[in-house]
């Protein structure tokens, strides 16, 4: 599959010509076509391919570091040729070709967006009449070729621009699609080289994850000898991340085997075309985090009262109050297990990682990062029904926050709500969980609050 990056400015179109990975090399660089000296964007692209930077948040196969980048012609200043560079590498990463003319291309890829560290595209004006002005003639040579024209418009802009240029090309079968991210984008592009989860090259990557995720169990007893060795080093190696995704994601179910972790299946309701795959995981024997509730020292209403001839031992307990109940809800961070982004958790069915989550006080749940953060899933314990306690609801404005709600229950009674998200979080998010117990008086229902920032 042979792959037309275009690079569209305001003064003229410009095109990927090649990518290589270099490093040797102690920073990348950007040259024009046949010229050894370095673009003035340069600089930019060094920190674009960094492994702090943009690139290094693509994840596998995309691999962050130093890189020669060769441009048919040169680029002064501006940024909106960075989504266009971050899908040059994804294509190449993908086992691509890169074409050097629209002829010779079986996609054109037609892009435009400055970009942030998190792949979330930059609100500008990208003036995209002057840009398509620019691209008619290329669009219409590669069209004439045969080949798929692929546009992505950075979301807010007016997409019917490069809609109506397309059908001008005679190209009405061609992509125009609006993004908002490097995410969004990526999915576009994999679904058009076949590599998404629904294509055949989809199907063998996914293959392929499953088989390296059936080998990861065998591997527990060789990384646990590792360990032995490395307690000198035992803050830096995050090993409890290493016991969760090496160990936890496999359970013995025979003798001589280990069987894959069963799926959750929604309490018999069937998920969503992209609904999250896994289980909730059992409250980890960890150690509290500071100042949550573990943490605190017995009050006098908790402990034992003396016995009234002043021995130590208790007299006999009357029943607890009925305000003295445990927390009736369980919840939990669904994260990719590898620290990545979440289109493989979201889109390709990939277990996640579940992170309990503990309390802060009496009604609050310690507050989730929201970088990476996949969703959150709320579930009601075994003590909720003791406690009367019939089902919850949350107030969070989904639409707000690209994010999709899923709430399972009968009768308007929800045991589990599960919150999945397509971008991180630029804002704190608030919401709050309210309870439902039909011995509740009216406008005495119990809440609890968690904050996403």
């Amino acid at each position: 599959m042979r792959v037309l990056v275009l690079l569209p400015t305001t003064g003229a179109l410009n095109r990927v010509m090649r990518i290589e990975a270099r490093p040797d090399l102690p920073a990348s660089g950007v040259y024009a076509r046949n010229d050894f000296r370095p673009l003035a964007i340069t600089a930019d692209y060094d920190a674009l391919t960094s492994k702090a930077g943009p690139l290094a948040a693509l994840a596998p196969p995309v691999e962050a570091g130093a890189h020669r980048l060769w441009l048919a012609g040169p680029i002064e200043a501006g940024k909106s040729w960075e989504l266009p560079v971050l899908l040059a590498h994804l294509v190449v990463a993908l086992g691509a070709e890169l074409a050097a003319e629209p002829a010779a291309a079986d996609i054109v890829l037609w892009s435009t967006g400055a970009v942030d560290l998190d792949l979330h595209i930059v609100e500008h004006d990208y003036r995209l009449r002057a840009k398509a002005d620019r691209s008619k003639a290329a669009l219409k040579e590669a069209v004439a070729a045969g080949a798929q024209v692929i546009a992505l418009v950075p979301a807010g802009e007016d997409a019917s621009v490069l809609r109506n240029l397309l059908i001008e090309a005679g190209a009405p079968g061609s992509r125009v699609e609006t993004v908002d991210g490097v995410g969004a984008a990526r999915i576009i592009l994999e679904q058009a080289l076949g590599r998404s989860p629904s294509g055949k090259g989809g199907q063998e990557c996914a293959t392929v994850r499953r088989g390296r995720r059936r080998k990861m169990p065998a591997l527990a007893t060789a990384v646990g000898a590792i360990a032995l060795g490395a307690l000198t080093v035992r803050d830096v190696i995050p090993w409890t991340w290493v016991w969760d995704i090496l160990v936890t994601q496999a359970v013995p179910r025979g003798k001589d085997e280990l069987q894959p972790h069963p799926r959750q299946t929604n309490d018999g309701v069937k998920p969503g075309d992209h609904a999250l795959a896994g289980t909730v995981s059992a409250p980890r024997a960890d150690p509290p985090a500071p100042g949550h509730e573990a943490d605190r020292p017995a009050t006098a209403a908790s402990a034992p009262p003396p016995a009234q001839d002043g021995s130590s031992a208790p007299p006999a307990q009357d029943p607890a109050p009925a305000t003295a109940v445990p927390v009736p809800l369980h919840l939990v961070e669904i994260r990719d297990p590898y620290g990545r982004i979440c289109l493989p958790v979201l889109r390709e069915n990939v277990p996640p990682r579940m992170v309990d989550v503990a309390m802060d006080g009496p009604d609050r749940f310690h507050d989730s990062t929201g970088f990476n953060l996949c969703g959150l899933e709320w579930t009601l314990t075994p003590d909720a029904a003791r406690a009367g306690i019939q089902g919850f609801d949350i107030d969070l404005a989904a639409d707000r926050y690209d994010a999709q709600v899923t709430r399972i229950g009968a009768g308007g009674t929800f045991t589990k709500i599960r919150i999945e998200f397509y971008r991180d979080f630029s804002k704190t998010i608030t919401y709050k969980v309210s309870l439902q117990s039909g011995a509740a008086p009216p406008g005495k229902v119990q809440q609890f609050q968690h904050t996403v920032k």
